[in-house]
């Protein structure tokens, strides 16, 4: 930095000097961390978002399954896709996939057909990924394999397989992005668990924050290496003789002494549907709809969902609903070209009287934050303008929890 002379004049024994001092530096102004705007609401994804009032750090809430963060307020609400990532076919030229919690139509190219959730070649001779699913093309047929659960579809040296997710849908990690042992990028698992989202990415480094559990922070960064073993940490803090550090795992006092946390119940769903037990473990959910006064239950295994909804209840309602008493029970399996349901009994949300019988029993519903518990069976019929013919569910249970 250039610095400015203050010359001052001396005359001594009529000797002229000119003579020049420093003039003080002014000290910089420091930067502020800003990771966010203080005091705002908003999304990230799948997570509700509020902003602190210093704009340094943010608090977050996870949307539950059957939810979706709505971006023009900023809180989760009612999502309308089975979940996080979802796409499908909503006919045979027109893909499907989730956005906001909606299904949106994404017409396929010219010489494509929609299977298993992706626009393809009518004509695919070999393998190609799917939604969570591998494609198998003769050149004239397509087959469909779902991939199992934990599981997505790669291409590996041109052929489409399921691997292992390496990340959980939706969730947020933290990433160092110059290897400086500090992580700077927050990233979001995409909606296959393939790896990172880039449309979810950002950088915290730019409002000088770093990453800590997936949001940006302007608290002491958490850097991946510690520079030596944890014995020589604790010598470093302690070399004047300062107090004992706790070097303890963090373990509550209760859990110390031997308490031990309730852990929640797993959601368990399955039913006898065309011939076939199918185990419903991807997605179960039950909540309200105070609008219509619909106590909805919904759950998927892949592309295969079931929804339950029982008009004219309450929160805590239980009982036995069948078609005759605004009961409703719809299914699909991913083939579907309709925006409703491929199969069904009763009348949908949408309005569509499928015909058909039905049986929901609620045997147990403890409410919002409890589990509903029953039984469910029916003879589903195929919607106007689908292929197929009627389906039966039979031996249906579920036990879940209620959101």
């Amino acid at each position: 930095m250039n610095r400015n002379k203050l010359c001052v004049l001396t005359s001594v024994l009529f000797i002229t000097v000119w003579g020049c001092a420093d003039e003080p530096e002014e000290a910089p102004v420091p930067l502020e961390c800003s990771v966010c705007e203080a005091g705002t609401s908003y999304c990230l994804g799948e997570y509700s978002v509020t902003c602190d009032a210093e704009g340094a750090g943010m608090s977050s809430v996870s949307c539950l399954q059957g939810q979706t963060c709505d971006p023009s307020q900023g809180i989760c609400v009612l999502s309308y896709c089975p979940e996080y990532g979802f796409r499908g076919c909503a006919d045979d030229t027109t893909a499907s996939q989730c956005v906001e919690g909606a299904l949106v139509d994404v017409p396929c190219a010219a010489e494509e057909v929609c299977r298993g959730g992706a626009c393809v070649s009518a004509t695919l001779d070999g393998s190609a990924c799917g939604y969570k699913a591998v494609l198998t093309g003769t050149g004239e047929d397509i087959a469909v394999s779902e991939c199992g659960i934990g599981q997505a579809c790669t291409v590996e040296e041109g052929e489409a397989k399921c691997t292992a997710q390496v990340c959980e849908p939706g969730t947020r990690t933290c990433q160092d992005r110059d290897g400086d042992g500090i992580n700077e990028l927050a990233q979001v698992c995409n909606g296959d668990g393939t790896g990172a989202d880039s449309v979810g990415e950002e950088d915290c480094s730019e409002g000088l924050g770093t990453c800590i559990d997936g949001f940006c922070s302007c608290a002491e960064p958490v850097t991946t290496d510690s520079g030596g073993d944890l014995e020589d940490v604790v010598d470093d803090l302690n070399l004047d003789g300062g107090p004992s550090v706790d070097i303890s795992l963090g373990l509550s006092d209760s859990l110390v002494k031997g308490d031990v946390p309730e852990l929640q119940a797993p959601n368990k769903a399955s039913g006898w549907i065309g011939g076939s037990k199918i185990s419903f473990n991807s997605y179960a959910n039950v909540f309200f709809e105070a609008a219509t006064s619909r106590l909805v239950i919904s759950f998927a295994n892949g592309q295969k969902k079931v929804e339950m909804a029982i008009g004219e209840a309450t929160e805590n309602w239980s009982g036995t609903a069948s078609e005759a008493n605004a009961g409703f029970v719809g299914y699909n399996d991913g083939s579907g070209v309709g925006q409703d349901f491929k199969w069904g009994a009763g009348v949908s949300a949408l309005g569509n009287d499928y015909g058909g019988t039905l049986e929901i029993v609620i045997e147990e519903n403890e409410g919002p934050g409890g589990r509903v518990i029953g039984t469910f069976s029916a003879d589903l019929q195929v919607a106007p303008g689908e292929d197929g013919g009627p389906m039966g569910i039979t031996d249906g249970t579920f036990d879940i929890q209620y959101d």
